[in-house]
């Protein structure tokens, strides 16, 4: 049985109150060890946001869905693939991991519910936490990785040697749980 491994960079850069705040994604997805397709990075809008950490949760959630969107039309089981998020935030990796409690905002909790069910189908789920010197989503929002789009050189994808935050297929044992309880905690309670 094929084994697929996605990786993932995540990035959003917000501007504020008046103008059109970015996401950026890079992903490669491996099929036995063997490199299946490679993203170009890709810039795309995720509205009018002025928190960062929210822009990050909406740019993840977006390069999700484009992400899942295109294994499922190319048939590749979720169930099968194993993704690893890199990110340069570290609220966003602590809060996805469960060492941090989510923000208690409505915008964020909604926010954080719906990239937790985005996740569950997938074999394995890691987040990991990169310095944005690393991260290749930020780079390219900042210009630093050149012309990319019109290049034919493929972008090599580093193996990380950032501190792993989790590791383990974390939503799949933890979030269904506290999604189908119908329980709300406590900010003493732990997240999952």
């Amino acid at each position: 049985m094929a084994k697929y491994r996605l990786v993932v960079y995540v990035d959003a850069s917000c501007y504020g109150e008046d103008q059109n705040s970015i996401g950026a994604m890079v992903y490669e997805l491996r099929k036995d060890n063997h490199l299946e397709w490679e993203q170009q990075p890709e810039k795309f809008s995720i509205g009018t946001i002025t928190n960062s950490t929210l822009g990050e949760y909406i740019a993840l959630e977006k390069t999700l869905q484009k992400i899942t969107g295109k294994l499922k039309r190319n048939k590749i089981g979720l169930k099968k693939t194993e993704v690893e998020i890199r990110t340069d935030s570290q609220v966003l990796a602590r809060q996805l991991d469960g060492t941090n409690f989510p923000s208690t905002k409505v915008k964020f909790l909604k926010c954080y519910r719906r990239i937790q069910e985005q996740l569950k189908p997938f074999k394995k789920v890691s987040v990991v936490w990169k310095s944005r010197e690393e991260n290749l989503a930020g780079l390219f929002l900042e210009g630093k990785l050149g012309d990319v789009g019109n290049s034919s050189e493929p972008i090599v994808l580093k193996k990380p040697e950032s501190i792993f935050i989790n590791v383990g297929n974390i939503f799949k044992k933890k979030v269904p749980d506290l999604i189908n309880s119908g329980k709300s905690r406590t900010k003493e309670e732990p997240p999952f």
